[in-house]
């Protein structure tokens, strides 16, 4: 196949990778908001926190999910985080989970000088079973979360102010 041909076949691949990237919106955007499990985590200095309090006084939340201290992609993902941690936290919440210990986190965080907080599913009874839930599980619990407690999925608000991004590095198995 000559050059030409190739440009050509790749332009149709693109072509059709937009009309499916589209249905894809519209099929999301269609999908029935349900409750989520408002998930306890442990931080870095060893409290508990709930997934409702990751908004803080925002309406969307970035949850980033890293393998931990032993992925390198992780570790290179979340250092670009550390550089844009300060415009996110003023639109948005923001915490990185992993599965290490607190304190290995803190120690791990501390010296990579990452400024955002962490947060873990180590301990039994926490939010494992979100970590660890399958990739369509998160997604469809990433979009239905409300920033307030008393605001449930059920709530008629946009569906950009109920969101939460949940994200992982995509070389790691989950």
């Amino acid at each position: 196949m000559n050059y030409q041909e190739t440009s050509d076949r790749l332009e149709e691949y693109r072509r059709q990778i937009a009309q499916l990237r589209k249905q894809m919106r519209a099929a999301q955007a269609a999908a029935e908001p349900e409750e989520v499990a408002d998930y306890a985590f442990t931080r870095a200095d060893g409290a508990t926190t709930r997934l409702s309090d990751l908004f803080g006084d925002k309406d969307t939340l970035f949850v980033i999910h890293n393998m931990g201290a032993g992925c390198a992609y992780c570790t290179l993902w979340a250092d670009g985080f550390n550089g844009v941690y300060e415009h996110l936290r003023n639109r948005a919440g923001f915490a990185v989970s992993s599965p290490d210990a607190p304190s290995q986190q803190q120690a791990f965080a501390a010296s990579r000088g990452w400024k955002f907080p962490m947060i873990s599913y180590q301990a039994p009874g926490s939010a494992r079973t979100w970590a660890t839930a399958s990739t369509a599980a998160r997604s469809r619990a990433s979009r239905c979360f409300g920033a307030r407690p008393e605001r449930s999925c059920a709530s008629p608000t946009p569906a950009s102010s109920r969101a939460m991004i949940s994200a992982a590095c995509g070389t790691c198995s989950t």
